[in-house]
């Protein structure tokens, strides 16, 4: 499992979509456009960040019959 990385600590490598922490929020996903989260601001305090995990892989992708 992915571990939480702090904002402080170190930025993403590459402009895509994340999940986010922000203060006091629940987490959401949030698009990084290189240098920064577009939505960290007053309203939105982004703390920690990581990568979003890979979509589920249907029963054919798995080396099922279905």
């Amino acid at each position: 499992m992915a571990e939480w990385i702090s904002i402080e600590e170190r930025l993403p490598n590459k402009a895509d979509w994340y999940l986010v922490y922000a203060e006091n929020q629940r987490p959401f996903v949030a698009y990084f456009k290189g240098k920064t989260f577009p939505l960290n601001n007053h309203y939105h305090k982004i703390t920690h960040w990581m990568c979003l995990p890979e979509p589920p892989r249907t029963p054919k992708e798995r080396g099922g019959e279905k």
